[in-house]
């Protein structure tokens, strides 16, 4: 075999250039992209609480309503407190607002949780308020 045919044998072809170029393009695009996200803050942390009063069950003389906890925002946020407030008429007693609250630890941006609120069996869920108290952004 002669030098010429052994360096041609040996050299790369063209077809693993291109595999080489379209490798080194599409790892700096995917280097650029992870760069560009990690120094862009995005939102801030936005907290929604939103009551699902079809999906509650009754249990133990007890009405169970669950409520969707969301961050919207793409920060994430902590100790994040909701407050539920129900106003109106218990089991056909007149009564004032009453007031509950549970804390979160930590929700991540986008993140959603559902808590429950326990009342009394035969409540009207309609005045049942359930809104954000606070939250800190780590």
């Amino acid at each position: 075999m002669t030098a010429t045919a052994r360096q041609k044998e040996e050299s790369p072809a063209r077809l693993s250039f291109i595999a080489a170029g379209v490798s080194g393009a599409l790892v700096l695009a995917l280097v650029t992209y992870l760069t560009w996200h990690a120094l862009q803050p995005g939102p801030p942390a936005a907290i929604t609480a939103d009551i699902v009063p079809t999906e509650g069950w009754n249990g133990n003389d007890l009405l169970y309503v669950p409520i969707d906890v969301r961050n919207v925002g793409s920060r994430p946020a902590s100790e994040v407190v909701i407050e539920m407030l129900l106003q109106g008429s218990v089991a056909g007693d007149m009564t004032g607002e009453r007031t509950g609250e549970t804390t979160i630890g930590f929700l991540a941006g986008g993140e959603s949780q559902r808590i429950y609120v326990a009342l009394p069996e035969g409540t009207d869920v309609g005045p049942l308020i359930a809104r954000v108290g606070s939250f800190q952004e780590p």
